[in-house]
């Protein structure tokens, strides 16, 4: 009898020490702004700078574009993310950039103010509440 409610005891405490310790976030991502039917709309979710730089997100996620607003939820651990949005316009399932690099298709960057977006750590969001909602609106940028 001791022993199983010891074992009892010790199965609560692991599932609680994962609770405190492995604390994900429900991330909302809003997107505004969308071309209906003009192609998926890709939500691309980057940990860091190597990754981010190299255009390797931690997650991706393909939507398709059937009203002007569309949600989605993401299961993340607490951190540090940089969110982009692009709508897939020609459905290469790829961002197309001009010969700058300015993207061809209509797109999206969480923290972006205007000018050259900079590395992550000037777009980086901090996820770090149960409930966090991210809002993008696309845009195309012109002469793209």
């Amino acid at each position: 009898m001791v022993v199983r409610k010891l074992a009892l005891l010790l199965i609560f405490l692991a599932f609680y020490a994962v609770n405190i310790f492995a604390q994900n976030s429900r991330t909302t991502v809003e997107i505004t702004g969308v071309n209906i039917g003009g192609g998926n709309i890709h939500i691309c979710i980057f940990s860091n700078e190597r990754d981010y730089k190299k255009g390797v997100a931690f997650r991706e996620y393909v939507l398709e574009s059937q009203n002007t607003v569309l949600r989605h939820e993401a299961d993340l651990p607490y951190g540090e993310y940089v969110f982009m949005v692009f709508q897939d316009t020609n459905g290469n399932g790829k961002m197309d950039t001009n010969f700058l690099g300015m993207p061809k298709e209509p797109v999206s960057l969480y923290n972006h103010t205007g000018g050259i977006p900079g590395g992550f750590n000037k777009l980086k969001a901090a996820i770090n509440r149960e409930e966090v909602t991210i809002t993008m609106n696309m845009r195309a940028l012109r002469g793209s």
